[in-house]
């Protein structure tokens, strides 16, 4: 969950507005060890619950009800579209707090303002109204408006954009962003190729899709979205039958960017001959011989590392 969901900042905000997270472990796998968290009472909480008794992402309500549960290891986008659905299903549990509420008045009270203007749209973003927060949006990314505070609004635009797959909506942010006269303040080239990357792998088209990754990381070393780039760069390599690129860009991110939330899904990535279940965010790839124990895991991680190591130093692959 940590490679998938967990990774994911629009599911991560999600949670933290409406939801009460904790970890537990019924122990109810194979035994393994560092297992943690190990919990009897959680184990006798979820009896008779939940359709599968491993991974899985669960809501309930504090009296114990079971509200519903994802897939094991369900996707990103999945698990991300079972919260909103949860909350459109159980509004009693979607209510603004006291907080969303005045940052909601003060956009309502203060169109002008276009701070107010980010905040809401920023919140509703996160709440997954994506419709909403566009009309807040609209008003921030307008000739005039302070850079900062534009580049905000269109990271968010361009965002919306990519989750709903309105791909001609997001070049269109692209090529508005590029037009500005304020385009070099924005800092925004990163994140425009970064964003026109997903669309490349929604067309399939992989070597076009490394190409700019691979461009963009070397142009913006310092960019916020490194990992991402670095992810992407190695997924096409994927999907182009290039593993040892792959394991390079993969690797690059554990080894140098550890605390990174896409740490984890690229170390899962670069050890997916080792996995125990399907990587959706490998076309659902599927180990020929799936193991699942830590040390087969690891071990596949290992042998990664050993290409990336071997490459790192290669003219024209390293950043």
């Amino acid at each position: 969950m940590r490679a998938g969901c967990f990774a994911e900042p629009r599911v991560i905000r999600l949670l933290n507005r409406r939801f009460v997270n904790f970890f537990y472990n019924t122990d109810a796998g194979p035994p393994q060890p560092n297992y943690k968290g190990k919990d009897r009472d959680a184990k006798a909480f979820l009896a008779n619950k939940t359709p599968n008794k491993y991974a899985y992402y669960g809501a309930f309500t504090a009296q114990g009800e079971a509200l519903g549960v994802t897939d094991v290891y369900a996707s990103k986008d999945t698990v991300f579209d079972f919260l909103v659905e949860l909350l459109k299903l159980n509004p009693e549990f979607d209510k603004f707090t006291v907080a969303e509420q005045a940052v909601l008045q003060k956009a309502d009270a203060e169109p002008g303002n276009t701070a107010a203007q980010l905040e809401a749209g920023r919140l509703m973003e996160e709440l997954g109204r994506y419709e909403q927060s566009r009309g807040y949006l609209a008003k921030v990314v307008q000739p005039g408006v302070a850079a900062s505070l534009q580049s905000d609004g269109f990271r968010l635009l361009l965002g919306i954009a990519r989750y709903q797959q309105r791909w001609d909506e997001l070049e269109r942010l692209c090529v508005e962003v590029e037009k500005h006269v304020q385009a070099k303040e924005l800092g925004l080239a990163a994140d425009l190729a970064a964003e026109r990357g997903y669309h490349l792998k929604a067309k399939k088209e992989y070597a076009a899709w490394r190409e700019l990754m691979e461009k963009t990381i070397k142009l913006y070393p310092t960019s916020k979205r490194m990992s991402e780039l670095h992810f992407q760069a190695g997924v096409a390599s994927f999907f182009l039958q290039d593993k040892p690129r792959a394991y390079y860009h993969w690797c690059w991110v554990v080894e140098n960017l550890p605390d990174d939330h896409l740490a984890r899904r690229c170390y899962l990535a670069a050890a997916h001959e080792g996995m125990p279940y399907k990587n959706p965010e490998l076309d659902n790839y599927s180990a020929p011989m799936q193991g699942g124990q830590t040390a087969v895991i690891q071990a596949a991680y290992d042998q990664a590392r050993a290409v990336y190591r071997e490459m790192k130093g290669r003219e024209g692959i390293r950043n």
